[in-house]
């Protein structure tokens, strides 16, 4: 480790709170499978490592929805650890622990709870540390991945930073000769950016993707971009780049999380599919396919040691696989979104595959029931969930449905409902059915507890506790402008009726309500 414990990495602001499905086993597993490799094994306690866990709230919540695998979370941040520590005890996580250490202790360590993981990940670390960091990350997935295991690294890549690297230079600068903390810092950065937006800057007024940039920093959260910006070894990579350094470490690329890249007719417009299909190797392809769509941040998937499947093997995993509809409103949509523009499927087959994921999470077979009977092939059944999964309409869920202890899930949501009252930030909620997470908004996540303790209750009565449960904690309901009491709990009746007949319905199947 360097003499700075630090190394150049902002740590003086906590990092956001947030959640990425793309971590869960189940849709790492569905990536896996979905590209013809095998997933991890049946029949024996899975382990979990994510490298860089910030504070800890993913690795919690895939704790709490996957109670049958051990978890650990790995940062170097002891405010970071402190937190994630005292709110896994709060929950009763007793399958995860946490460790305030570097990358290159952790492969040093001789501690049995750094052994032999099935899942390795790590989401917005890679280009955003040193060259020793991430030489120590290769080694770590080298020395504690298992053969077989699954390894998910997202990272910011070329070309598509390529117009922005220069912004990300004046930000950082402008920052070093500031003085205070780095939020400090980076609010007069960005200052200085607004500024020379609005002088006419020819390298802003030029580029277009500069200019959204420019616009869409002065709206984002400045803890995220402290940690986006600020770092002293912030280092966009080529994918032939992350391929060669991960080939280090004995992996091999399956794909990407963000499902549709991993579909020519998806991933690129049509007109450049002769030159992805005559790149000269994986690798290369890859590379052609980013130029194609100016890719700026990948989602990539390694195994080590692939396992690839038969064709019939393929199509009994896919059967098996489980999937969950967790976007309301999915089944009426004709138009979905890839990266090569819009995919527009069938005529009623979203519509169908929606109407059977709203009985329930269903199995591959299932859909492909509902579908024939329906007149859609296999093939179409397929490539749909693809765009669904895609596009956060369908959640890839535990292949035994969750049908396991669910306790966990229920006391760290309650944590999570409970915490609401004082501040908008832990917005997911565990889905125990899927082993991974689902976004709930605040007043979803206060207005839950009272629906489940009450069903029956009024909405008004539903809303009147919302506001005394707010107004208990010292805080205030607000709506727009205006700042809400109990009389006007009318006011807040058409949200919870949209809860308790739209999304709770969908939360039941996820695990998330009973």
């Amino acid at each position: 480790m360097s003499a700075s414990w630090m190394d150049g990495y902002v740590s003086d602001v906590t990092y956001t709170l947030g959640f990425y499905r793309e971590l869960s086993p189940a849709f790492l597993t569905y990536v896996c499978e979905s590209n013809g490799v095998k997933g991890p094994p049946a029949g024996r306690r899975l382990r979990y490592c994510e490298l860089g866990c910030g504070r800890g709230y993913g690795t919690a919540l895939l704790a709490a929805a996957n109670p049958d695998m051990d978890f650990v979370g790995i940062d170097f941040n002891p405010t970071h650890i402190a937190e994630a520590q005292t709110f896994a005890d709060k929950v009763g996580l007793a399958n995860l622990t946490f460790l305030e250490t570097s990358f290159g202790d952790a492969v040093a360590s001789s501690d049995p709870v750094l052994d032999d993981f099935d899942f390795v990940t790590l989401h917005g670390v890679f280009t955003w540390v040193s060259a020793e960091a991430r030489r120590e990350i290769v080694d770590f997935l080298r020395t504690r991945l298992r053969p077989g295991g699954i390894a998910y690294v997202s990272y910011n890549t070329f070309p598509g930073w390529a117009a922005i690297t220069p912004l990300q230079h004046m930000i950082r600068e402008v920052a070093a000769r500031s003085t205070g903390d780095s939020l400090a810092r980076l609010g007069r950065a960005r200052d200085m950016i607004a500024q020379l937006a609005r002088a006419g800057c020819a390298y802003i007024a030029q580029n277009p993707s500069v200019r959204s940039r420019v616009e869409h920093i002065s709206k984002q959260d400045v803890h995220y971009l402290a940690h986006e910006f600020l770092n002293e070894h912030w280092s966009p990579i080529y994918v032939t780049q992350a391929f060669e350094q991960f080939r280090e470490a004995k992996l091999t690329f399956i794909g990407s999380a963000s499902i549709a890249e991993n579909r020519l007719s998806f991933a690129v417009p049509k007109d450049m599919h002769a030159l992805v299909t005559s790149a000269t190797d994986l690798a290369m392809r890859e590379q052609v396919k980013d130029f194609a769509v100016n890719k700026q941040f990948r989602r990539d998937v390694y195994v080590k040691g692939p396992i690839a499947l038969t064709t019939a093997e393929q199509r009994q995993a896919f059967e098996r696989a489980r999937f969950a509809l967790i976007s309301m409103g999915a089944g009426g949509k004709e138009s979905w979104k890839v990266p090569s523009g819009d995919a527009r499927p069938k005529a009623g087959l979203v519509a169908t595959l929606a109407a059977r994921l709203g009985e329930g999470s269903a199995t591959g077979a299932e859909l492909l029931e509902r579908a024939r009977a329906e007149g859609f092939s296999d093939k179409d059944v397929e490539v749909v969930l693809e765009l669904l999964v895609h596009n956060a309409a369908v959640l890839p869920c535990r292949p035994d449905g969750g049908k396991g202890d669910q306790s966990a899930a229920r006391r760290f949501n309650a944590a999570i409902c409970a915490m609401a009252s004082t501040a908008d930030t832990h917005r997911f909620l565990a889905a125990p059915v899927a082993g991974s997470a689902i976004a709930a908004g605040q007043f979803d996540r206060l207005a839950l507890p009272a629906l489940l303790a009450e069903p029956d209750a009024q909405a008004t009565e539903v809303a009147a506790r919302v506001i005394r449960d707010i107004e208990a904690s010292g805080q205030k309901m607000r709506r727009g402008d205006r700042t809400l009491g109990a009389a006007d709990a009318a006011e807040l009746a058409e949200p919870v009726e949209k809860l308790r007949k739209g999304l709770l319905p969908l939360w039941r199947h996820l695990g998330i309500a009973v």
